[in-house]
């Protein structure tokens, strides 16, 4: 019997590896990249068509370093299934649509998925993306989304926090009801000035100091449980 070729991984290996290395990613599985920026652990992930079809899927998300364990992975993600730029399928059934599909990838990884990757530059700009795409989108009362472990990563008083948000009134900023809408709506809607609200008020509130050894044992636990320490040794 003769073994079926997979036509993406080769291409992954060898059009797409060389330039993810060259972005600091680890590849931990065949058709998984990760990188560790600081507190930020970046993940790029294929996910083949169920169907037998040889049509894939690209997650990218972003997820926290240091963790509790109730948050184990806690991550802002997107999925995308072909480059909104041109009209290659993203397919593996052969091996040129399969050059042209990771090329075509390649495209899209410069042109949205790295520049997204960096526009999450620490935990606040996580927390705030993170409240955009999945609070938000719920109507969850900002003073019920963030855990207490949020606050104590950043050295932030959680009270303080909650008093400045209800003065700028976070949730009714230009918000507009939309019935049945996909949750990948948040990206595309006007969430400048959400974002950028929400962001200051991390950065004013109050100060109380990080206890960097309850931290540093929180980074331990979260590369053991996460089976990171490939990724955190290439670095």
């Amino acid at each position: 019997m003769t073994k079926k070729i997979d036509y993406i991984k080769k291409e992954i290996t060898k059009q797409l590896k060389p330039r993810l290395i060259e972005k600091c990613f680890y590849r931990t599985y065949p058709k998984v990249f990760e990188r560790v920026r600081g507190d930020i652990i970046d993940t790029i992930e294929f996910q083949m068509s169920q169907y037998g079809s040889q049509l894939f899927y690209i997650h990218y998300y972003c997820s926290l370093l240091p963790v509790e364990k109730s948050y184990r992975r806690h991550e802002i993600r997107y999925r995308d299934s072909r480059n909104d730029n041109d009209d290659i399928d993203w397919i593996g059934d052969n091996e040129e649509n399969a050059r042209k599909a990771i090329l075509s990838l390649l495209n899209a990884l410069e042109e949205k998925i790295l520049p997204w990757f960096d526009s999450i530059k620490s935990i606040e700009y996580f927390m705030v993306e993170d409240y955009l795409l999945n609070a938000y989108a719920y109507d969850k009362d900002i003073s019920n989304f963030y855990g207490d472990w949020v606050f104590k990563l950043l050295g932030k008083d959680k009270v303080d926090f909650i008093e400045k948000g209800k003065l700028i009134n976070i949730l009714n900023i230009n918000k507009e009801k939309e019935e049945n809408q996909p949750l990948l709506r948040i990206r595309e809607d006007k969430t400048d000035e959400k974002r950028e609200a929400l962001y200051k008020l991390f950065k004013e509130t109050k100060n109380v100091g990080v206890d960097e050894i309850w931290l540093e044992g929180l980074r331990e636990e979260t590369i053991k449980a996460s089976n990171l320490e490939k990724v955190i040794n290439k670095i």
